[in-house]
């Protein structure tokens, strides 16, 4: 609810204040509610705006001790539900433990003859059957991964993506590392070229899917200016994560530098 004395002619059309003000209520989806002179030279200047707030029974009355009329009427506010608690936020980023073996680092002639020692040492029954023949290899392979390529633990962190970042978009990336891969290995021109127009592409689609997802979010929170102001922040001002803590030596570095 916006009220007061805004001391803009609302009555006069032609005055170009009052209706540039009407026009910011209306974009701000403020409807104003006094249609009577509210002074004693006959304009309409003290005013009731709200926006999500029934009004009822408005009048103007004097009571002769002001030049402006007293302004009374009668409202409804909204109920609103018991306050939930706040939802914690989402980490940036999150930390997690992967089990990794370092396949790469296996030669051809390592893992021939740690199989042949495996073989030697323990070979399989002449009368195993299929089942067995099978549990068998697993366990070799497995028994020579182990030797040559042992499990390792790593901690590594998960970045959340974006909200507007689709499946569509996720498949591109994929595709695009793999022609870079291709063009790296074989450095023909024609794998440079289909490397670049996808590139083109994938950055393309980027662009246009942030840019309809913040469209999106704009018009569908035109009627709610929180949601619409608090979008508009976020583009127009990013959170600052620059550290705010001043130290002699960051200072002297500063002053060093200039």
């Amino acid at each position: 609810m916006l009220l007061g004395d805004f001391n803009f002619h609302i009555d006069n059309p032609t005055c170009k204040q009052a209706s540039d003000f009407l026009d910011l209520l209306d974009t701000l989806n403020l409807t104003q509610h006094v249609h009577s002179p509210t002074h004693s030279h006959g304009h309409t200047l003290d005013l009731v705006c709200s926006t999500g707030i029934s009004i009822h029974h408005l009048s103007t009355t004097n009571l002769y001790i002001s030049d402006h009329l007293a302004v009374t009427f009668n409202v409804n506010p909204p109920t609103t539900p018991p306050p939930h608690p706040p939802t914690p936020p989402l980490p940036h980023s999150e930390k997690r433990q992967i089990t990794f073996r370092n396949l790469k680092s296996i030669s051809p002639q390592d893992l021939s003859a740690s199989l042949s020692t495996t073989l030697t040492a323990s070979p399989p029954s002449p009368s195993a059957k299929l089942p067995d023949l099978i549990n068998y290899y697993n366990n070799t392979l497995s028994s020579c991964l182990d030797q040559l390529a042992p499990l390792k633990t790593k901690t590594v962190s998960f970045r959340h993506s974006a909200p507007w970042y689709t499946s569509e978009l996720h498949k591109m990336k994929s595709h695009k590392r793999q022609l870079e891969r291709l063009y790296r290995k074989t450095g023909l021109t024609v794998h440079l070229q289909t490397y670049t127009d996808h590139l083109h592409l994938y950055r393309t689609a980027l662009k246009s899917a942030r840019s309809s997802y913040y469209s999106n979010l704009i018009n569908s929170g035109s009627n709610n200016q929180k949601v619409l102001f608090s979008t508009v922040k976020k583009l127009l001002h990013p959170i600052d994560n620059t550290s705010i803590t001043f130290t002699p030596e960051k200072c002297n570095s500063f002053l060093s530098s200039f």
